[in-house]
């Protein structure tokens, strides 16, 4: 079998590295302040939602009979019933 040769092709410094590890490192540290203002957001969502008011929408269509059928019921009234 032929061996198989692992080639790694990297663009990037050692100080580029090093700042993506410092930033996630800050960020991972600091957890409980993304917990905080996502509460603070959900919260203030809540509140907000909880002091609009009511808004009810509703729409009619209906058909009228121009023919003459019989027992004055038209066709779309059985639809109704």
């Amino acid at each position: 079998m032929a061996s198989e040769e692992i080639v790694t092709v990297t663009n990037f410094d050692n100080s580029e590295i090093i700042l993506v590890k410092k930033i996630l490192r800050n960020i991972f540290r600091n957890w409980w302040l993304f917990v905080i203002i996502g509460l603070l957001g959900a919260i203030g969502g809540y509140v907000y939602a909880l002091f609009q008011k009511a808004e009810y929408q509703s729409y009619l269509s209906f058909a009228l009979d121009e023919g003459g059928s019989e027992g004055g019921n038209s066709a779309a009234m059985g639809i109704a019933a």
